[in-house]
């Protein structure tokens, strides 16, 4: 697993901010990152002030349709983010961009809740992203982006 945070290795081209993860190491292991389009258009983000960006690469071994059958599932976060107690779906049905989920954190964390709204689901890239719209933590203007590679 590689963490890569804005503040001390992003390089701004005035829109946006572009993570340079290319480190030859890197390269070796994740060589299809350095040549897929659709990492790099939906992981480079526009970073205003007081914001932050950073990228996180896992790597699974298994079947990237295994991976996405649970990975896809907005209505089902805790099934692989075990800091997560209980979801449940509040707007919409969970499988349409526009819907909203209720998460509930295990305890011990810095929050109880999250309002979560669903803005990108695309089966043929593996893209799955969501914004926090409320809850009773300190996040704002957050936005997290899946893409199975």
């Amino acid at each position: 697993m590689l963490a890569v945070h804005r503040p001390s290795s992003a390089v701004s081209n005035g829109d946006s901010v572009q993570i340079p993860m290319m480190i030859a190491s890197f390269q070796k292991r994740f060589p299809s990152l350095s040549r897929d389009t659709t990492a790099a258009r939906f992981h480079t983000h526009e970073v205003g002030p007081n914001q932050c960006c950073s990228a996180v690469v896992q790597e699974i071994s298994a079947p990237i349709s295994t991976v996405w059958s649970v990975v896809r599932r907005f209505d089902n976060p805790q099934a692989y983010k075990h800091f997560l107690k209980s979801c449940s779906v509040i707007g919409g049905d969970g499988g349409n961009v526009g819907s909203l989920r209720q998460v509930h954190v295990v305890s011990g964390l810095p929050a109880g809740s999250s309002t979560e709204r669903l803005d990108i689901l695309d089966d043929e890239r593996h893209v799955i992203s969501f914004s926090v719209v409320g809850g009773d933590h300190r996040l704002s203007n957050y936005r997290s982006v899946t893409t199975l590679l």
